[in-house]
C-alpha cells in the first residue's frame, strides 16, 4: 500500500512544477518558434547567371486562406559575412503543385554578388527559422570548382546513399542528365515526387545549412507516356504539340525545374570559363531540326569558353544498348568543332567511359571526346556490354562522377566514385 501512497503524494509536486513551468521565463517556448516554418521540400537551381542569380523553391502543405499566406510566401536574405547587414524581405511566387494539395513557393534573386555567401530564411516567424544560406559562383577561376554529375536517381536509399557521397567533395552544384523519381508524370506517383524532394532536402543542403544548387535535364521517365499512363500519355512531339500547355506533358519535372523551361534545352554560363549546357535526348528526342540548330548557333557564341560540358540522357555512345545513331549524326560533330572534351550521358544504368572519340573513331585524348555516364546515381543493371568498340571501361556498380576545374593553365580533372565512395576510375584530359 505505500507504493500508491507515495505516488499519490508525487503527482502534486509534478503538477505544481508543470504550472510553474509554463509561465517561468526560462522554461518557456515562444510561440513564434514552435510556428516557425519548415518546409517539406527545399533546394536551390538557377534559371539566370549563377554568378549573380539564385532561385529558392520550397512547399507549403496548408490549403491556407489569405490571412495565412505570409507564414509561408515570406522570405529574407542578406550576405551572409556582412557585419551589421539587414535582411532583405520579398514575397514568393506561388503555384499548385501537380494533382497535389501542396503549393509550390518560388524566389528568383538577381544581382547578387559573384562568389558571394547569402543567408536566407523563410516564413513569417523567419527570426525565429532555421538559417539556411547559397554562394553564387565566382565569375573567375579563382578556386577550384566542383561539380557532381549523373543521372537515373530514382528516389529510394540508393538516391540518399549517393547524394551523401557526392556532398563529401563540396560540391558547388550537382547537375542530372534525366530520369530522377521515376514518377513518369503519373497523379498516382505524386508520393515519389515527395520522397525525391524530401531526400534531396535531407542530403544536399549541407551539414552547416548551405543549399546546393541542382540542375537537370530531361529525360524518358519524366513524361506522361501511354506506355506508363494508358489513355492520359502521350506518345510523340505532336501529341505534346496539342496540348495547350505543353508542361502537361511532363508535369512534375517542368514544376521542379523552371530552367530550362519549353523547349528543354538552355545554356548556363559561369562567367567567362564554364558553360552546361542541358539537352532534350529523352523520350521524344528531337534531334534534327530546332534544337540542333540551337546547338550550333550555343556552340558558336561559346566557342572561346574553356570548360563546355553537354549533359542529357540517351548517349551517343551507351554503356548497354543500341547506339542512337541521330545524336552522333547531328551532335557529334558539332561537340568536336567546338572544343567539347567531355560529355555526360545517362539512361543505361552502368558506370561508362568511353575512348577519346572523333568522326566515330578511336582517336588520342588531345583530339577527342570522351563521353561519361552512364546513369548510375541510384538505378543499376546488373549487365555490361564490354565488347563495344568505344567503351574503355564499363561497370555494372552504381556511380557518380565529380568534376574540378582548378585555378590557372585551364587544369581540370573528373574521378568517379562508387556509392560507398570508393573511386573506381579517373579521367585527366591533357593534366597527366
Amino acid at each position: 500500500m505505500k507504493t500508491p501512497t507515495h505516488a499519490t503524494r508525487i503527482y502534486p509536486f509534478f503538477l505544481v512544477f508543470f504550472i510553474f513551468a509554463g509561465f517561468h521565463p526560462l522554461f518557456q517556448i515562444s510561440a513564434s518558434a514552435q510556428d516557425a516554418f519548415d518546409p517539406p521540400a527545399l533546394y536551390a537551381t538557377w534559371i539566370d547567371d549563377p554568378t549573380t542569380s539564385m532561385t529558392i523553391i520550397w512547399h507549403s502543405e496548408d490549403p491556407a486562406g489569405d490571412d495565412d499566406q505570409e507564414k509561408y510566401t515570406r522570405f529574407e536574405y542578406k550576405l551572409k559575412n556582412e557585419r551589421g547587414a539587414e535582411w532583405i524581405s520579398t514575397t514568393s511566387e506561388v503555384n499548385d503543385f501537380p494533382f497535389s494539395e501542396r503549393m509550390m513557393h518560388r524566389v528568383d534573386l538577381s544581382g547578387l554578388e559573384q562568389g558571394e555567401e547569402y543567408a536566407f530564411r523563410i516564413g513569417i516567424d523567419a527570426p525565429d527559422s532555421l538559417i539556411y544560406y547559397f554562394r553564387t559562383m565566382p565569375d573567375k577561376v579563382e578556386r577550384a570548382i566542383n561539380f557532381a554529375a549523373g543521372g537515373d536517381t530514382n528516389a529510394g536509399n540508393e538516391f540518399r546513399k549517393t547524394n551523401i557521397q557526392a556532398m563529401r567533395h563540396d560540391i558547388d552544384f550537382v547537375m542530372f542528365g534525366g530520369d530522377l523519381e521515376y514518377s513518369d508524370g503519373r497523379p498516382d506517383r505524386v508520393n515519389k515526387v515527395y520522397d525525391w524532394l524530401t531526400i534531396a532536402k535531407e542530403t544536399f543542403i549541407a551539414a552547416d545549412n548551405r543549399v546546393v544548387p541542382i540542375l537537370a535535364a530531361i529525360g524518358d521517365h519524366e513524361f506522361r507516356r501511354t506506355r506508363y499512363n494508358k489513355d492520359w500519355g502521350v506518345n510523340s512531339l505532336e501529341d505534346i504539340e496539342k496540348l495547350e500547355d505543353k508542361r502537361e506533358s511532363a508535369p512534375y519535372y517542368y514544376a521542379m525545374f523552371p530552367f530550362p523551361g519549353i523547349p528543354t534545352w538552355g545554356a548556363l554560363d559561369f562567367g567567362d570559363y564554364m558553360s552546361v549546357l542541358l539537352l532534350h535526348a529523352g523520350a521524344f528526342p528531337p534531334i534534327k531540326g530546332e534544337q540542333t540548330e540551337w546547338l550550333a548557333e550555343t556552340l558558336e557564341k561559346r566557342k572561346d569558353i574553356p570548360h563546355i560540358f553537354p549533359i542529357y540522357h540517351h548517349g551517343l555512345y551507351p554503356g548497354v544498348r543500341s547506339e542512337y545513331k541521330d545524336q552522333q549524326k547531328y551532335w557529334g560533330p558539332l561537340f568536336e568543332e567546338y572544343g567539347v572534351y567531355v560529355a555526360f550521358e545517362n539512361h543505361d544504368h552502368v558506370y561508362k567511359r568511353t575512348y577519346p572519340i572523333r568522326a566515330g573513331k578511336k582517336v588520342s585524348k588531345e583530339e577527342g571526346i570522351v563521353y561519361l555516364g552512364d546513369g548510375s546515381w541510384g538505378n543499376l543493371r546488373s549487365r555490361v556490354n564490354p565488347d563495344k568498340w568505344y567503351l574503355e571501361k564499363v561497370l555494372a556498380m552504381r556511380s557518380y562522377i565529380i568534376g574540378t576545374i582548378h585555378p590557372g593553365d585551364k587544369k581540370f580533372e573528373f574521378r568517379m566514385y562508387d556509392n560507398n565512395g570508393n573511386r573506381i576510375d579517373s579521367y585527366f584530359p591533357g593534366t597527366e
